[in-house]
């Protein structure tokens, strides 16, 4: 067998579903190790944990989980790339195809709001308030505050409502792959240091602490990630990275020479890169897995129920049962004991609203 030849999907990409289902199965394992060890300040002092390796005094799980932050920037590149491959491979209007994304997401996300909200209501979590405008702001996630991991629904929303925008820029007759990156870097330093300032000025004191602002804020933080995966679909740049490193060892050992160095950046220079680092490490981390049958398949299952898990995971750790997720004492144990829960809750959500559609189709027949 030729090791040179790229397999590629139906448009030519090197970057397939079943690899994208896997890419945020990583994310959302980065995203609880994320909140299960960066935060020691948010458990009670009655829990610990067991780790695996300390280092100058900090222990190798809250590096980790310090990194994982990198994870809302692999969700935002995944959703600029696929978004761009999306639309240019499907005959639906723009408008539709985002229409139909946001129904999908907003259908996951009132099945867990249902079930999940009225339980924090009947324990008592304090951030869950039964306010009707609370309520509705929430339902509608204008306004997010029953959950502090929700936050990334309405920014992500609102980008996806503005992406017309956005593709006319990208698909422009000037375009050009340097330009674009410079353009998004520019974007990116932009809105991470000039914009600061100017609202220092008296003249945006009450924007800045205005709905509005809390709204906006968070999709410019965003928008360098989201518009650098579509850039990398349209040019794409990952079926160049694996036509570059075609040859197994040379391209395993490249690959995860890159996973390292894009840890020790973030670890070394925060977050602030991110997305140039989420795209390094996409690419590199699949490139990787894919060596490794058992993983990339359990990475699959667990990206296949990426959303449910990331509405649910905060629940279960912070607010419901923080004891009984850390009982398994040992780090890696809890972290697996976590995803477990998780992962069984998405598929019962899913197998009950399945159940209540079937019983509802069946007795729309039944009064035809």
């Amino acid at each position: 067998m030729d090791n040179r030849k790229i397999n590629t999907d139906a448009n030519g990409h090197a970057f397939s579903k079943c690899d994208t289902k896997v890419l945020k199965g990583i994310a959302v394992t980065l995203m609880i190790i994320h909140h299960l060890y960066a935060f020691p300040e948010r458990f009670p002092h009655t829990i610990s944990y067991i780790s695996m390796y300390s280092l100058d005094g900090s222990t190798i799980e809250y590096f980790v989980g310090r990194f994982g932050k990198i994870c809302v920037a692999i969700f935002m590149f995944l959703s600029g790339y696929g978004t761009y491959l999306s639309f240019h491979s499907s005959n639906k209007d723009i408008t539709i195809n985002i229409a139909n994304k946001l129904k999908k997401l907003y259908f996951s996300y009132w099945k867990v709001f249902l079930i999940f909200i009225p339980i924090g209501m009947m324990l008592k979590v304090e951030i869950i308030s039964k306010d009707l405008l609370s309520i509705f702001y929430n339902f509608t996630a204008i306004r997010i505050s029953y959950n502090g991991e929700w936050w990334f629904l309405t920014p992500y929303i609102v980008t996806m409502l503005l992406f017309p925008l956005f593709h006319k820029w990208i698909d422009r007759k000037s375009a050009q792959l340097f330009i674009d990156c410079f353009e998004i870097i520019t974007l990116g330093a932009f809105i991470q240091y000039i914009i600061p300032v100017i609202l220092q000025f008296c003249l945006f004191e009450h924007f800045r602490h205005s709905l509005y602002w809390s709204i906006i804020y968070p999709v410019l933080t965003l928008l360098p990630q989201f518009l650098m995966g579509c850039i990398v679909a349209k040019y794409n740049l990952f079926k160049t990275y694996k036509e570059l490193f075609s040859k197994e060892v040379v391209g395993f050992c490249t690959s995860l020479f890159l996973m390292i160095l894009v840890f020790y950046l973030r670890h070394k220079l925060g977050g602030s890169f991110d997305y140039i680092y989420a795209p390094i490490f996409i690419v590199a981390s699949i490139s990787v897995i894919k060596k490794l049958p058992l993983l990339y398949h359990i990475f699959e299952k667990i990206g296949e129920e990426s959303t449910t898990i990331w509405l649910t995971h905060s629940f279960y750790c912070y607010h419901f049962c923080p004891e009984f997720i850390f009982l398994p004492k040992y780090s890696l144990f809890i972290l697996l004991w976590l995803l477990l829960i998780c992962y069984v809750t998405a598929k019962l959500i899913n197998l009950g609203y399945s159940k209540i559609n079937a019983l509802l189709k069946k007795q729309n027949q039944c009064t035809i």
